[in-house]
């Protein structure tokens, strides 16, 4: 089965859990053909179809909650219950039981493609190993969040900027990232409109274009004014990780977000709640955003950034499986297995690429 089959699979396996946006999806098969970086944010139920055989060797190793769809873009800041900022993995829709090697191989390829598009200055040699060695240091430390507090000046100061960017961010909120759309259902308006502080004037609702691999499945924001600055709430529809329509399994539901919301190596977003309907609501603001890598100034901090990344995976991991468990599995892969795996599934996204850009 090609990249065509299987897309077209996938959209027609999530219709029947969600109702697609279908002028999202024209959006997503466009942006597939814009960029090779595009194409593997879109494509990752293709990526749980290939992942077990084309890394055989590293799949079949102790399974952890883990991001799942993990990529340097896939981080962000929130607030933590006693309001300090906090950086680490944002983006957990995805997230589900797997080898812990998933994560690593997954990030690793997009480590790749930022070298390729220049925005991390370093070569995949060094890059790579930036994960790792950040990786098995936080494992054997036992991990610890990422508070930007008292510690992690260089993570802090390469955030700062774009986290006081307030205005741009609403701006962005109000104009390029929003499409209004009138048909919101006022069941969800309602909830948009509860989340919100009791005496906000409600500015606007919209639909939001998500990013790549998103794209199609609902997701609306509302925004308005509150003692002197605005406020916004997001909405989404939660839908089967893409592991499900990779293994032909039915809708999966389990307490994976309650498992990495209970461990000490995390710290909690408390504005992400899930409704007993399904949907998942969220703080909307420059401090509680998905940052992107193409958004910070990249060179002298690309080696330490990486690093985090890896450290910030193994938080992660420890959520579910013990340090010393993971450790023992590390320790008995081969010198290349990162390199050799990353290498593998990025050949078969780009024979991927290769055909959906093809004519048809």
């Amino acid at each position: 089965m090609d990249i065509v089959e299987a897309t077209n699979k996938y959209e027609s396996w999530l219709s029947r859990h969600v109702d697609v946006v279908s002028d999202d999806v024209e959006v997503k098969h466009a942006s597939m053909r814009e960029s090779l970086g595009h194409f593997f944010r879109a494509t990752y139920p293709r990526w749980c179809e290939l992942w077990p055989d084309r890394c055989a060797a590293v799949a079949t190793l102790p399974s952890v909650v883990a991001a799942g769809d993990l990529h340097v873009d896939a981080f962000g800041v929130w607030r933590d219950d006693d309001h300090r900022l906090v950086w680490g993995v944002f983006d957990l829709d995805e997230a589900w039981w797997l080898p812990f090697t998933h994560d690593l191989v997954r990030l690793g390829l997009s480590v790749k493609l930022a070298i390729e598009s220049g925005h991390i200055r370093l070569d995949e040699e060094h890059a790579l190993a930036a994960l790792l060695d950040g990786y098995r240091a936080a494992l054997e430390r036992g991990g610890e969040p990422f508070v930007l507090a008292e510690r992690h000046e260089h993570l802090a100061a390469l955030l700062q900027d774009r986290v006081r960017a307030a205005a741009r961010f609403w701006r962005a909120v109000e104009g390029a990232v929003l499409v209004p759309r009138a048909s919101i259902p006022e069941a969800l308006r309602r909830a948009l409109s509860r989340s919100l502080p009791r005496d906000c004037k409600i500015v606007g609702f919209g639909h939001r274009l998500g990013a790549p691999g998103t794209l199609g499945r609902p997701s609306f924001v509302a925004w308005g004014s509150w003692r002197g600055s605005l406020v916004g709430r997001e909405v989404r529809l939660a839908t089967p990780p893409a592991v499900a329509f990779a293994s032909r399994a039915g809708r999966v539901r389990a307490d994976v977000l309650d498992r990495l919301r209970r461990s000490p190596t995390r710290a909690d977003d408390p504005s992400l709640r899930i409704e007993a309907d399904g949907w998942v609501l969220r703080r909307v603001a420059p401090d509680c955003t998905q940052v992107e890598l193409a958004s910070l100034p990249s060179g002298r901090h690309d080696a330490r950034l990486l690093g985090a990344m890896g450290q910030e995976t193994a938080n992660l991991h420890l959520a579910t499986r013990p340090a010393v468990e993971l450790l023992e599995a590390l320790d008995g892969l081969p010198p290349s297995w990162l390199a050799d795996s990353v290498t593998a599934m990025g050949e078969a996204l780009r024979a991927d690429w290769a055909r959906w850009c093809a004519p048809r």
